[in-house]
């Protein structure tokens, strides 16, 4: 597998989601948002943290968003074939 650059918002967007369903996604539990190593909860969550929250959550135009398009399934293009 090679390394893909991040050169654009959108495929930053798609790999954040990404990263955060891969759990789910491998079949190590049903929900995603129940996998206590993910940074989902904290981009969520109002507690203090090292992650740049505001910025991310602006990627995707509010907090809602962020969690609306986390509850469908994304796909990433160039990974997902490859898993196959």
């Amino acid at each position: 597998m090679n390394c893909v650059p991040v050169t654009n918002e959108k495929y930053l967007m798609q790999l954040i989601v990404y990263i955060h369903q891969n759990p789910q996604k491998h079949k190590f539990l049903e929900d995603f948002r129940e996998w206590n190593y993910s940074s989902y909860h904290d981009l969520i969550g109002n507690n203090p943290t090292r992650l740049q929250r505001d910025k991310v959550l602006s990627l995707f135009g509010s907090k809602e968003d962020f969690i609306r398009i986390h509850q469908e399934i994304q796909p990433l293009a160039g990974l997902d074939e490859e898993e196959s």
